[in-house]
């Protein structure tokens, strides 16, 4: 973006000041005028230009703050390796690093902070002889338990009996030990052989939600997710500041599975005995004393060893064995991080003015499929969540009065829909009116611009009788809309007079249609969400937020947004459709694209519904149905990949057309992470099709491909000699 300093105007006046007037004259009378005075301004911005550069002479000495066309320059000093670029943070990151990463060349720390720096990934290295298997010799060491949840001995057989090592198999984090693999490296084959370093890489990222509604199926049972739905939950990412421990399972952004929610191992020590006095009879504590530096590796045997003691007794007040376990839980307890340490989620007491959340020593998770139907629960347990589906319950009848989510994360491939990430750049800080705490109170008459100012859910009202109007959500906020409680009830926006506009950022709306009738001039949507439907986790149908339009809409903007079908109504007409960054889809298979008099244009786009229109212009246009357009001669489609059946003018280069499998996408369900996110089964001219070498669809810009090919690039030059780097997608 150019700077908005005036220096060219400047130049400009002051050059042509110091022409003579006589030629100043004969410019302005010649049958071709201005002539002078056009080529003065181009003098004048290059001495703009030269300005520019001599006022950031300063800067641009350092990494951090120079112009771009500089990094080279200063890479050139440190005669470092440029990856592409295209991906301009990882090339400014890897001059401003180069030296940090020579010092630590050829060991996992800084393999694994190239993942970081390169593509902006969480990431692990696992260095795959060390879970070879191999038979016991006699002059090794007395094998040891080293599996943190399995207790599997180095090199040893492991132990069935725990499934906790099967659900960690072939991961980063597995525990089992496996037989030499020499094959080359492709899914789970050629993973573990000496010279094998696993990059695993964390693709998606950790979405924090401050205090949403969550949604109540019926008392005492809810869903995280304000719509209803199942979604897994996330733990973001965490960096020990001691950068010699490695980092465990729940240190890495990723779904989080129940039995990492659950795990807690227990160990009483003297600072434990010091917590309880005055909680247990001093013979209970004298007992617990025996048990010191022993460590239980779950609840149920810390409870079990308690109530074979003499004092036993002592234990079966729920107050005390809480205030024990509260006390006992060890720091390395994936419980301690992602539910004490409120990583994953905090439910805390609405009438508690320190906002104090539920006690972790009464929390548990466990699977909610059917709602806790047929589980026992012991005394004195306030809440179970289930992460795999984002549910929770309160297993007692008189659960906290008053509990309330004060955050918790989903999961996301990029900035995308509406969503908690920074849109500070298109945010309005003029605002006119808030709505806060899930109160849509709409002002007596319309001014221009309305902030939602929390992640609330709101009962919206019809808008009408307004010619410019903006309702954003603020930066980093993501409130759920609808327009009531029951499905297939449309949110209408009625304009007043001609040439209206109208703006929705940032927000998420489901229950029914999106109904806009009037005259508008531009109706823009960027970053929302138009529910593509879906099933509540009660199994109710969500039903998708079609765009139907009753009125005359000159230009439909829709940016980084994701939307459901957009349809007219008998005296509607959009004359121009332009969609960027942006998914269309929904689980209606009435739900269409249906603009046969309007001119489309798609720039990094992926649709997954039928869409016709008049005439089109697209790059890098992913479609799984049919685009079909009736003028050919005008228009062009260029890296794109358009289902069979399609009707434009010829899509260059080739395939082309080609048929886009349910495969290609990790998943098509809204509220999975992986939405319409490419899987690894994607042919190859969808996942660099595009014209810089990224995937072609609405995550082109993300540029993964050419991320990936810059971790490549610099684990190879950093990584030790001899050895072959293995790059292992993990969500």
């Amino acid at each position: 973006m150019a700077a908005n300093d005036q220096f060219a105007r400047y130049f400009t006046e002051k050059l042509w000041d110091w022409i003579p007037g006589v030629y100043r004259e004969l410019d302005a009378a010649a049958p071709n005028q201005h002539v002078l005075r056009a080529l003065i301004q181009a003098v004048a911005e290059q001495a703009a230009v030269a300005r520019r550069s001599i006022d950031r002479l300063w800067e641009d000495q350092s990494i951090e703050y120079c112009d771009d066309w500089v990094v080279p320059y200063i890479g050139d000093l440190v005669a470092t390796r440029l990856v592409p670029a295209l991906n301009a943070r990882a090339r400014r990151v890897d001059v401003a690093r180069t030296i940090y990463y020579r010092r630590r060349a050829g060991t996992v720390t800084v393999l694994e902070r190239l993942i970081l720096d390169m593509a902006g990934w969480d990431g692990a290295v696992v260095e795959a002889f060390r879970r070879l298997g191999r038979t016991h010799h006699g002059l090794d060491p007395q094998p040891y338990p080293v599996g943190r949840l399995t207790a599997t001995p180095v090199g040893g057989i492991a132990d069935l009996r725990r499934q906790r090592g099967v659900e960690l198999a072939h991961g980063t984090f597995d525990e089992l030990s496996h037989t030499a693999d020499l094959w080359q490296h492709r899914g789970h084959a050629g993973r573990y052989a000496i010279p094998k370093l696993n990059h695993h890489l964390y693709r998606m990222q950790a979405y924090r939600v401050d205090a949403p509604t969550p949604f109540e199926l019926t008392t005492r049972r809810y869903t995280f997710d304000p719509s209803g739905r199942d979604i897994p939950l996330f733990r973001p990412s965490y960096r020990p500041e001691d950068g010699c421990r490695r980092r465990l399972e729940e240190d890495v952004s990723a779904p989080i599975r129940c039995r990492l929610l659950g795990h807690a191992e227990y160990e009483i020590t003297d600072a434990v005995l010091e917590a309880m006095v005055g909680v247990l009879l001093p013979a209970s504590r004298t007992e617990l004393r025996d048990w010191i530096g022993v460590r239980f590796r779950d609840e149920y045997r810390l409870r079990a060893t308690l109530n074979s003691l003499a004092n036993g007794a002592d234990f079966t007040d729920p107050d005390k064995l809480h205030r024990l376990l509260a006390a006992a839980l060890t720091e390395d307890s994936a419980k301690a991080a992602l539910v004490r340490d409120a990583r994953a989620f905090k439910i805390t007491r609405l009438d508690d003015t320190d906002d104090v959340q539920i006690a972790p020593e009464r929390t548990l998770a466990g699977d909610l499929g059917n709602w806790g139907t047929g589980l026992s629960v012991a005394i004195g347990k306030q809440l179970m969540v289930d992460p795999v589906r984002g549910r929770y319950w309160f297993p007692e009848a008189a659960f906290p009065a008053g509990t309330k989510v004060a955050h918790y994360y989903y999961g996301f491939s990029g900035d995308l829909g509406a969503g908690t990430y920074d849109r500070r750049a298109t945010v309005l800080t003029n605002s006119d009116g808030f709505f806060n705490d899930g109160n849509f109170d709409p002002p007596v008459t319309w001014a221009n611009v309305y902030t939602f100012d929390d992640s609330k859910t709101y009962l919206v009202d019809d808008v009408a009788d307004f010619t410019d109007l903006t309702l954003q959500a603020a930066s980093q906020r993501r409130p759920y809309l609808r327009r009531a409680t029951t499905e297939n009830t449309d949110w209408k926006f009625t304009a007043d007079g001609t040439d209206a506009e109208l703006t929705l950022d940032g927000l998420w709306y489901g229950g029914g249609r999106l109904v806009l009738a009037g005259d508008y001039a531009r109706v823009t949507i960027r970053h929302c969400t138009l529910d593509p439907g879906g099933v509540r986790a009660d199994s109710i149908p969500l039903v998708p937020a079609d765009i139907f339009v009753q009125g005359t809409i000159d230009e439909l903007v829709i940016e980084s947004s994701i939307v459901a079908g957009i349809t007219l109504g008998v005296a509607g007409a959009v004359h121009a459709l332009r969609m960027r960054d942006s998914i269309v889809a929904s689980t209606a298979a009435t739900s269409l694209v249906h603009l046969p008099q309007t001119e489309l244009e798609f720039a990094r786009c992926t649709l997954a519904i039928a869409t016709t229109g008049l005439r089109i212009d697209a790059t890098e246009l992913l479609a799984q149905k049919p685009v079909k357009v009736t003028d050919h001669q005008r228009g062009c489609v260029r890296y794109s990949v358009l289902a069979p059946g399609s009707e434009t003018s010829p899509v260059y280069p080739p395939p082309g057309v080609a048929e886009v499998f349910p495969h290609f996408f990790v998943s098509t369900r809204f509220g999975d992470p992986g939405f319409y996110v490419l899987s690894e089964s994607a042919p190859d001219f969808v996942v660099r099709g595009a014209e810089s070498g990224s995937e072609i669809g609405a995550y082109s810009r993300l540029l993964n491909p050419l991320k990936h090919d810059s971790v490549r690039a610099k684990v190879h030059e950093f990584m030790p000699m001899g050895r072959i780097a293995a790059f292992i997608r993990e969500n």
